[in-house]
């Protein structure tokens, strides 16, 4: 019996054969990392909320922002009685989303897709910090890959990033800004007018995105400046000013209402961020409230980097009446936690004293993504505003970890040469590193878990009311059925009423009362109030429960309640949910 002959491979056949070791050979690291980002997305993915939205406020009014964009009604505030301009965000986020809006206007059935919007964002940001990780900062590539799985599992990363929120594109444009920067540095040793103007359209979009993005104008501006590029300095800055700054103090100049006590309520409710900080910086006594600040802003520093400390008690509640066995294991954790933030902190004195020998990533001792992390913790701490001090950190974690690991990353690349003390110790801290985000994340009350939970099961909150949802739904259901459309409700979630039932809004919350400094006059602004719901027609009060950090604090929202004890004659109740969660007021004329 004859053997049939081998047939020799086709040339299609050996080049293909080449083609794909030659691939893994000259890009492996880099399909690794796209596999790494490509399941982070899908883990992102996960903690979508298909049908709830508005809670944080700022999702919602990203939203309607951009559907009213899209509808041609201009950059206006759909929701709110009277349409007033939107002065409060930039416009670029929401410009984004009308693009959403237009290709599929029926809400909430694009919901889901407003939601990819953003983690697309989340996901290019990993992309370019991988690229920026390994070129600019010199980075081995498992190292930028452990940077990325450290920011990609960061609590406010999952929250922020897979949700309608600016921290993503801010992200995206922040970093490409940088690459591009570092692109064009490497170069051009004096960058062209060119490169100059490209520099500040990309500054200009990230400003746009969120006013922080004035950081990084001043970073590549000083950058200019201290390698005496005078005239590219002048060029930039007049770029930026003209193109960011201007135009957008402009608006929000020319468009703020007047403010009064019948004005008051959305005015506030609504005013700029930067007006926000202006205020907050004239009017905080920042000799004796400094330090304060700055160990806030340390902590939340602490926080996000290495949550283990602020979440110990939540992570191994037993620990609370440990017996000594439990007590080595909660000193190793918390010594190892603040000995890691302890040297990153001497690492970031060090990053200031000295350059880098790495002439590409830092000709001066000052290099931009350096200036940038300055100017923004300077604005931070400037504005004030601890409440949102957390959100403030998040979007420069990466480069965070960046500044972190750089120190280490010459004695790492030396494991080619066999391994000693130095290069021991680096990937001992990495693995630490690694182990305390694991450790604390994993089992973590703020962890992808809890997350993924409370948004596949549709919980406006992860306390014990978790038919909550449910009431809502039953509420708009009466207000589209039974209220004309064209009356505005009084409410504390005016986004998602207006979301999901259409009616225009008056925001009743805390920011709605002329409290004065430190809360006081209560009583006064009480009467104001109902004044200027008179004064702008409002037919309904819509009473709620009062929920803080998604948790519901108090069966009635506190300024509808402080309303309803103070003028009971003049609100009438039409509606109670079933569960009685959730009440609808008619208000009367008053007598």
């Amino acid at each position: 019996m004859n053997n049939p002959v081998p047939t020799a491979p086709t040339a299609e056949a050996q080049g293909f054969s080449r083609l794909v070791p030659c691939l893994l050979r000259r890009h492996g690291w880099s399909i690794l990392a796209l596999i790494l980002i490509g399941v982070i997305g899908w883990f992102y993915v996960g903690l979508i909320d298909t049908e709830i939205i508005g809670f944080t406020h700022d999702d919602g009014v990203y939203i309607i922002a951009g559907k009213a964009l899209n509808l041609g009604q201009g950059f206006t505030l759909l929701h709110v009685v009277g349409h007033p301009p939107q002065i409060k965000y930039p416009i670029v986020f929401p410009l984004i989303l009308s693009l959403v809006w237009r290709i599929n206007p029926n809400f909430p059935e694009n919901l889901q897709w407003l939601n990819y919007i953003t983690i697309a964002f989340g996901l290019a940001s990993f992309w370019l910090l991988f690229r920026l990780l390994r070129q600019m900062a010199g980075f081995p590539a498992w190292l930028a890959l452990v940077v990325i799985a450290l920011t990609a599992s960061n609590f406010f990363f999952m929250y922020f990033f897979s949700t309608v929120m600016s921290e993503a594109p801010y992200l995206f444009f922040s970093l490409l800004t940088l690459w591009v920067f570092f692109r064009l540095h490497t170069r051009e040793d004096r960058f062209s007018i060119r490169s100059i103007l490209l520099l500040v359209l990309l500054s200009v979009i990230t400003f746009h995105t969120r006013v922080f993005g004035v950081a990084i104008m001043a970073a590549i501006g000083s950058w200019l400046l201290l390698n005496r590029q005078w005239r590219n300095a002048v060029v930039y800055g007049a770029g930026s000013l003209l193109l960011g700054l201007i135009p957008w103090t402009l608006w929000i100049k020319t468009q703020t209402p007047p403010l009064n006590d019948l004005t008051y309520p959305l005015v506030n409710a609504y005013s700029n961020y930067g007006l926000e900080f202006v205020h907050n910086f004239l009017n905080s006594n920042y000799i004796d409230s400094l330090g304060f600040v700055l160990l806030s802003f340390m902590l939340r520093l602490l926080e996000d980097l290495f949550p283990l400390i602020p979440n110990f008690f939540q992570i191994y509640p037993k620990l609370e009446h440990t017996g000594h066995w439990d007590w080595p294991i909660e000193i190793l954790t918390i010594s190892s936690t603040y000995f890691l933030f302890g040297y990153y902190l001497l690492q970031g004195i060090s990053v200031i004293r000295k350059s880098y020998s790495d002439k590409r990533f830092n000709p001066t001792p000052f290099s931009v993504p350096g200036l940038y992390l300055f100017f923004y913790a300077l604005v931070a701490v400037l504005w004030n505003y601890q409440d949102q001090m957390t959100r403030f950190i998040t979007v420069i974690t990466p480069l965070l970890w960046m500044y972190f690991f750089k120190p280490m990353v010459p004695t790492i690349k030396g494991l080619q040469f066999g391994l000693n003390k130095a290069n021991l110790k680096a990937i001992c801290l990495v693995l630490l590193c690694v182990l305390l985000t694991t450790v604390s994340m994993w089992p973590a009350a703020n962890s992808y878990r809890v997350i993924h939970t409370s948004r596949s099961q549709h919980w406006v909150e992860s306390g014990k009311y978790r038919g909550l949802w449910k009431e809502y739904q039953d509420a708009f259901a009466y207000i589209k059925r039974a209220l004309p459309e064209e009356a505005p409700l009084s409410v504390a979630s005016d986004v998602v009423f207006h979301l999901y039932t259409g009616r225009p809004t008056f925001y009743t919350f805390y920011a709605s009362l002329q409290r004065g400094r430190g809360g006081k006059h209560v009583k006064d602004a009480v009467p104001k109030l109902m004044r200027s719901l008179d004064y702008h027609g409002v037919k309904y009060l819509v009473a709620e429960p009062h929920m803080q950090m998604r948790t519901v604090r108090h069966p009635v929202n506190e300024i509808a309640r402080m309303l309803l004890e103070a003028y009971p004659e003049r609100f009438q109740r039409i509606y109670t949910t079933p569960h009685q969660m959730i009440s609808i007021y008619r208000i009367l004329p008053p007598q």
